[in-house]
């Protein structure tokens, strides 16, 4: 995929953003994990290490993600976010629920 590739491992799903989390992403990333979640991933981390930005787009993505692993009993991780990211994450009170480290903490 352009943008985004997902690996899975078992229950595990690992997605590397290969661009911003922007709009013109969210369509076909909202299918894939929706896809994953279907086929029983229980846990995906979002690795951010070639990510700068992400829109209120990517943010909504995000929490919905959260919102169907919580669900399931399940969990995610936002991993290697730039400042920018992790910054704007935690203004919104998102990044506990979102499990967001940034790159210097990852």
């Amino acid at each position: 995929m352009d943008g985004y590739r997902i690996e899975r491992d078992g229950g595990k799903a690992s997605v590397f953003m290969e661009a911003d989390l922007k709009s013109a992403l969210v369509p076909s990333m909202h299918k894939a994990l929706k896809q994953s979640l279907k086929e029983g991933v229980s846990e995906m981390v979002f690795d951010f290490s070639k990510a700068n930005v992400v829109d209120s787009s990517g943010i909504g993505l995000l929490v919905a993600a959260s919102n169907s692993l919580e669900l399931r009993g399940g969990r995610m991780a936002v991993v290697n976010a730039p400042e920018s990211i992790a910054g704007l994450l935690k203004s919104m009170r998102l990044h506990e629920r979102l499990g967001v480290r940034a790159r210097s903490q990852a």
